[in-house]
């Protein structure tokens, strides 16, 4: 058995522990709140005015534990995937070659210079729930669907099937009524010993916390900066990109796009020269 390693994340800085990834997602300028303690401290403690517990495989299950645990160790079965190949001139020429327009310098300042991603394989199965609360619709799981797009068409090596089996996901999209701080949206992934990652799970607000709905276009956005952080992204300062922790755009930029493209050029793991 291996233990996966992971910490929790809220606008840039870093509390770590043992097993699990978790982004307090995008506040909306526009639209909603993102929000979660910049150490992590309180962002899962807070927790939920009104939780859909109909998610039923152990994946999701413990995924969510966990994340209302942070501290707490989560130890994953032995990880299946083969360890990255590394080769240390490559990996400096691919910087050279597509760090410019990227933010990729702001990514690895936050994680100590370590990469997180998807191995290369055939489509992650996600599923995403159709749930009991005020509010849902089958709109609202259209819309996430349709917010993987901009991202798929990035052409990175991750590509996403869409299952109504949770226990056959790898990625778990589920809804909360809405948050106590001004947060919108959370992700949690957990990695492996290699620094891939092998399981996530994305939460969306219907409300914002005054119990305003959170309306169609501003749910897209939201979601998509989610996705962001499924595929590995974490946050920057420049606002023009849907990656921002305040989210003003509705739309991937092009730093974006050329962010995510050099993550998956990348192996995972520790990029520092040896």
């Amino acid at each position: 058995m291996t233990r996966a390693q992971g910490r929790t994340h809220g606008h840039g800085r870093v509390a770590r522990f043992v097993g699990l990834r978790t982004f307090a997602g995008a506040s909306l300028l526009l639209v909603a709140a993102c929000s979660g303690p910049r150490d992590g401290s309180r962002d899962a403690a807070k927790g939920s005015v009104a939780r859909d517990t109909s998610a039923d495989s152990a994946f999701a299950d413990s995924v969510l534990r966990a994340a209302e645990d942070i501290g707490a160790s989560v130890t994953e079965v032995e990880s299946v995937e083969p360890a990255p190949l590394r080769d240390p001139d490559a990996i400096r020429n691919a910087l050279r070659a597509y760090a410019g327009g990227t933010y990729i310098g702001e990514l690895f300042a936050a994680r100590d210079s370590t990469n997180y991603r998807w191995p290369d394989r055939a489509p992650l199965r996600v599923w995403i729930q159709r749930s009991a609360l005020d509010g849902f619709t089958e709109t609202h799981r259209t819309i996430v669907r349709d917010a993987f797009d901009p991202w798929i068409a990035t052409g990175i090596p991750v590509g996403f099937d869409f299952t109504d089996d949770s226990s056959r996901a790898r990625v778990l999209v589920t809804w909360i009524d809405r948050y106590e701080s001004r947060t919108t949206g959370r992700t949690r992934w957990v990695h492996d010993q290699h620094g891939w990652i092998v399981g996530a799970g994305i939460e969306l607000a219907l409300a914002q916390p005054d119990g305003r709905p959170v309306d169609g276009a501003s749910m897209q956005a939201i979601a998509r900066h989610e996705i962001g952080h499924l595929l590995g992204l974490d946050h920057t300062a420049d606002e023009s990109n849907i990656m921002s922790a305040n989210v003003r755009v509705p739309e991937l930029s092009e730093a974006d796009r050329n962010t995510v493209r050099l993550v998956y050029k990348l192996p995972p793991g520790s990029l520092r020269a040896p």
